[in-house]
């Protein structure tokens, strides 16, 4: 996921920084799909767009489920580390 040193912030071990690299700032790069909102109002739509359309409603819904779930990924492994 990181080419050169860039990419996920997490995944290149770069330092976090709020508000610049963190996981919360990064939705709003995504295109099209920047919250659970807009990604259940496109969910059921695709099927009715055109097919060019419906691709690039599957890249930017599946690039939004991506990064929610790699947020989940470190809310679980933080409350991992906390309870032991």
């Amino acid at each position: 996921r990181t080419v050169n040193g860039t990419g996920c912030p997490y995944c290149s071990h770069n330092k976090v920084l709020a508000g610049f690299n963190d996981l919360a700032s990064q939705y709003h790069n995504l295109e099209g799909v920047h919250n659970g909102n807009e990604a259940m109002t496109l969910f059921p739509l695709i099927k009715d767009l055109p097919i060019d359309e419906q691709a690039t409603a599957r890249h930017n819904l599946l690039k939004y489920c991506e990064l929610d779930t790699y947020a989940m990924v470190k809310v679980w492994e933080e409350l991992v580390r906390v309870t032991k």
